[in-house]
């Protein structure tokens, strides 16, 4: 009987988890679809200073890439990336390639204000944990087409 409880148990758990596969796979279907677009970059702050010249340049998300008009060696320029809707907060995960070919990978936080995107990281740190831990803030706003 004992046997026989634990055998349902495990069942109804692995249908459980099947179920949380299907529903974390529709929300980051969901978060993708949020952010593809053109996204024009209206506040810009690394290590507590503005940065000038910054707002106004776009970043554009299309499918699973990410492209820039940044000058080159200050952001991606062009490159690839993925989320993790897992944890909170969101992870956005963008791999490219600098001038010099050194490739790079940076973990950025995100979250969604209305029409406008936070994103948070630490370029020179491991991925935050949350927005308190970042040094880099780009605030972007979507773009009407």
């Amino acid at each position: 009987m004992r046997a026989l409880f634990y055998f349902l148990l495990l069942a109804v758990s692995s249908t459980v988890a099947a179920d949380d596969g299907k529903a974390d796979k529709k929300f980051e279907d969901k978060e993708l679809k949020k952010l593809q677009g053109r996204w024009q970059v209206i506040r810009y702050i690394a290590g507590n200073h503005e940065q000038q010249g910054i707002p106004g340049k776009e970043v554009i998300i299309k499918g699973g890439t990410i492209k820039t008009n940044f000058e080159r060696g200050l952001l991606i320029v062009e490159g690839e990336f993925v989320i993790d809707t897992t944890g909170r907060p969101k992870k956005l995960i963008a791999s490219y390639v600098e001038p010099n070919k050194t490739k790079r990978k940076v973990s950025f936080i995100y979250t969604f204000d209305d029409e406008q995107l936070l994103l948070g990281t630490s370029f020179f740190r491991n991925a935050p944990l949350d927005f308190c831990d970042a040094d880099t803030f780009i605030r972007l706003k979507r773009m009407k087409d």
